[in-house]
C-alpha cells in the first residue's frame, strides 16, 4: 500500500529516445498527481542511458518546483553506474526497495498529511 500523497511511477524495459516522450508524460501526471512525493520505480527498467538519466534529473527540477520529494526505488547496477559516473547520484536519492523509499520521504511531511486519502 502506498502512503498518502506518495505517487510510485513504474519504469518498464529500455529507456531511449524513442521511449522518452511517453516517461516524461507519465513523470508529469505523477508530479501532478503527488502531494509530498514521487517515488520513481526502477526494479523493471532494461538499459538506462542518459535519455532516461535526463528525464529523471527534468523530473526532479518539476518536483522541486511543487515542494516535492524524489526518490528512485530499486535502481539496478546500470542506473547505478550512470549516476556514479555523471555525479548525479546525489541530486536522485534512492533505495533498494519500496518500502525504503517510502520512508525516505520525511517524517514531517507524512505526518502532515495523516487524515488525507491516497492520490
Amino acid at each position: 500500500m502506498t502512503p498518502a500523497g506518495i505517487v510510485v511511477c513504474r519504469v518498464d524495459g529500455d529507456i531511449d529516445e524513442e521511449t522518452c516522450t511517453r516517461l516524461e508524460e507519465a513523470f508529469g501526471r505523477a508530479a501532478a498527481e503527488a502531494a509530498t512525493a514521487v517515488v520513481v520505480d526502477c526494479s523493471h527498467l532494461g538499459y538506462a542511458s542518459t535519455v532516461l538519466l535526463n528525464a529523471l534529473l527534468r523530473l526532479r527540477r518539476t518536483a522541486r518546483t511543487r515542494d516535492l520529494s524524489l526518490f528512485l526505488e530499486a535502481p539496478g547496477p546500470g542506473l547505478l553506474r550512470l549516476l556514479d559516473l555523471t555525479g548525479t547520484g546525489a541530486f536522485l536519492p534512492s533505495s533498494p526497495t519500496v518500502a525504503g523509499a517510502h520512508s525516505a520521504v520525511p517524517r514531517s511531511r507524512r505526518a502532515s498529511l495523516r487524515g488525507t486519502a491516497a492520490p
